[in-house]
């Protein structure tokens, strides 16, 4: 797939590139500038805690998103960038040890745009598929594609073993094609998009030379890959994707592709078992491989290397690329070199960039409230399980030790990144591309002989987000993060609470969604639930996905609430956690400004929300993003909540007062 929109991507295509300073916060936490007053807090209280921040900050021509959320990113950016220019320029100190590598990416990524020759060396890749014969051939030129980052046909992997997390497995699942949603091939009110669809793979064909790739026969094998596709809510319990076989086992679901011809190719040659997610998916395979014509598939396998790389090569791909896929986020121009090239090294070198960053600009005091603050959530989490009435002792006892369990990685991780054996050359920016997906696929193909490494960060420190791990049951809190608007050491206690404290509730929760509850203490996927209380989670469940259905956000385009549960139960469980942490026993707590704490808290956790997103995302999203829109994610959960109807004196008829309310967690 082209574009996935986390985190990273979203900078890359979604954001305004503006670095201005954000508005100095009020002392309560509350960013007063952003409020509309005019707006009841009983009606829409999205609207009343983020509607001027909304109207005076549109999406730029160059992004498809503008949000609060990312204000720490806009904060760190001049130090950040100063590092890798420096870097660039040779002027490097011995804090940055990683200084060569981020500097040669860089200036590679600089100059990609004015450089013709990647169209040969990816042309030379190209022409390998011209000289496939054979289906063994084929399987040869897959597994060699999937070395340098291009996944046709289907995802093959190396992960944490569902069934064991000490361990490590090999998985396949559903994959290979370049759109982002199964209906764009699927759904007849789309056929504009193919048609453009049709026109891109032409003109990307084009510009790289060598024979041309047939468009007809690529949408083709595309269209029936998606109609094999598992719709994405139906792939939310992690149990129905556990299937772990023998290798004769899965070459039974689609006998015509050479299997063991791929995984010998792939560095896999005495391979006795996969776990096969989607078996479905791999069973309709079998018909692609029989029934298709060889220069059908060839042509297949060169769209996906070419679209994969694409961004890599000069200014005529990255044109073209853009005028198709700002189709789908309403993005009028493309964003300013440096720019792109800032974003693309924090994603190939975030754990490197890091280490200067850190030691010149990181306040551990940070880290300490933090960790603090899990602690403190931790606990008033294990009074709400405590006091569930709806869970019973065997449940009850699982889910304490489970929590109990759970691990906090704040800051940064304690060791440094290993870059051994990568090699970056300053003047080849898809050469460093192919070389840095050679590098990682070494990495996770060795790893499949070690034991899971519980330590390891899936984050960079530089990253604004944070996760929640099932198979390692860790929550995963980055540097970025610890700062406006999710936290800041001069803010009351209320608005920490309300913004970081319910991030931390709400990655917590997650060991507790539809999902995370099917992974024990440990990491492992068994089941702990007696049935009765299994049942009684699917109630109060359907209860949110009910209430998200009935969400329109735009004329005709509603919220998936199966897709979203997750999210959903994490955003309502995350600010029941926080409000109790910091509330319970607790009348002292000072509010500021006009508001009372609790207020303030309710104010806090919103404005980490407030966002304007062009329609054209927006409505990709709803097809296939497991979040629900901005607003949705503060009005949905916190009118489920008696706390915030007290605290802003709501009748029990306003709109943001449920009649019956949900309640999970």
């Amino acid at each position: 797939m082209k574009y996935a929109f986390g985190l990273i991507a979203l900078l890359a295509v979604g954001c305004g590139t503006s670095t201005d300073p954000v508005d100095t916060p009020a002392p309560s936490g509350v960013d007063l500038t952003a409020l509309d007053r005019s707006a009841n807090p009983c009606t829409d209280f999205y609207q009343f805690a983020c509607g001027t921040w909304i109207n005076n900050n549109p999406v730029g021509p160059d992004g498809s998103l503008q949000t609060k959320y990312f204000e720490p990113y806009y904060a760190t950016l001049p130090p950040l960038r100063k590092i890798i220019e420096d870097d660039a320029a040779g002027a490097r100190e011995a804090d940055d040890p990683f200084a060569a590598l981020i500097g040669k990416y860089h200036t590679s990524c600089l100059a990609a745009p004015f450089d013709t020759s990647g169209r040969a060396a990816l042309g030379a890749l190209l022409a390998k598929v011209d000289a496939v014969t054979t289906l063994d051939d084929l399987a040869r030129r897959i597994a060699a594609h999937r070395e340098i980052g291009s996944g046709a046909f289907f995802r093959f992997y190396v992960g944490v073993d569902l069934g064991d997390a000490t361990r490590h497995t090999t998985g396949i699942f559903q994959g290979g094609v370049e759109l982002s949603s199964p209906s764009y091939y699927l759904d007849p009110a789309n056929a504009d998009v193919l048609a453009d669809y049709r026109n891109h793979i032409t003109a990307l064909s084009n510009l790289v030379g060598g024979t041309p790739i047939d468009a007809d026969a690529v949408i083709k094998i595309e269209t029936a890959l998606a109609t094999a596709y598992v719709p994405a809510d139906q792939l939310r319990d992690p149990e129905t994707l556990y299937h772990p076989m023998k290798v004769a086992e899965v070459t039974a679901l689609a006998p015509t592709f050479p299997w063991q011809v791929f995984w010998t190719e792939a560095g896999f040659p005495a391979l006795t078992s996969v776990n096969v997610a989607t078996p479905t998916f791999v069973a309709a395979l079998e018909a692609i491989f029989a029934k298709t014509p060889l220069a059908d598939l060839k042509s297949y396998l060169r769209w996906q290397l070419l679209q994969d790389r694409s961004d890599s090569l000069d200014q005529a791909f990255l044109d073209e690329d853009f005028r198709f896929f700002s189709r789908f986020t309403g993005q009028a121009s493309q964003h300013e070199r440096w720019f792109t090239c800032f974003n693309a090294t924090l994603a190939t070198f975030g754990e490197a960039v890091a280490l200067p960053y850190l030691a010149r600009s990181y306040d551990e005091t940070a880290t300490t409230f933090a960790r603090g603050m899990f602690e403190g959530s931790r606990d008033a989490f294990a009074k709400r399980l405590g006091s569930a009435a709806w869970l019973d002792a065997k449940t009850r006892s699982e889910a304490l030790a489970k929590l109990d369990a759970m691990v906090a990685k704040v800051g940064h991780p304690d060791k440094a990144p290993d870059f051994t054996g990568l090699d970056i050359d300053a003047g080849s920016y898809l050469g460093n591309a192919l070389r840095i997906r050679q590098f990682r696929s070494a990495r996770s193909r060795a790893s499949l002989d070690q034991p899971v490494d519980r330590s390891t960060w899936n984050l960079s420190p530089l990253t604004v987000n944070a996760t929640y791990s099932p198979t390692v049951n860790d929550v995963t809190l980055p540097a970025a993060l610890l700062a406006s608007p999710f936290f800041e050491t001069r803010w009351s206690n209320a608005a920490n609470y309300g913004a970081l404290g319910a991030v931390l509730g709400h990655e917590m929760t997650h060991g507790f969604d539809d999902q995370g509850r099917h992974f024990d203490a440990n990491g492992t996927l068994r089941n702990w639930w007696t049935p009765a209380v299994a049942a009684s989670f699917a109630e109060r469940s359907q209860c949110v996905v009910d209430q998200f259905d009935a969400f329109e956000p735009m004329p005709g385009e509603h919220v998936n609430g199966t897709l979203t549960l997750g999210e959903n139960l994490a955003d309502l469980g995350g600010v029941n956690i926080a409000f109790d942490a910091l509330f319970n026993g607790n009348d002292s707590e000072a509010g500021g400004d006009g508001f009372t704490a609790e207020q303030v808290f309710f104010l806090a956790y919103a404005q980490t929300k407030c966002e304007n997103v062009r329609p054209d995302l927006a409505s990709q999203w709803l097809l296939n993003e497991p979040h629900a829109p901005g607003k949705l994610r503060i009005n949905g959960p916190l009118s489920n909540l008696p706390a915030f109807r007290e605290a802003f004196s709501c009748s029990a008829t306003s709109p943001m007062v449920r009649a019956t309310p949900c309640d999970v967690w």
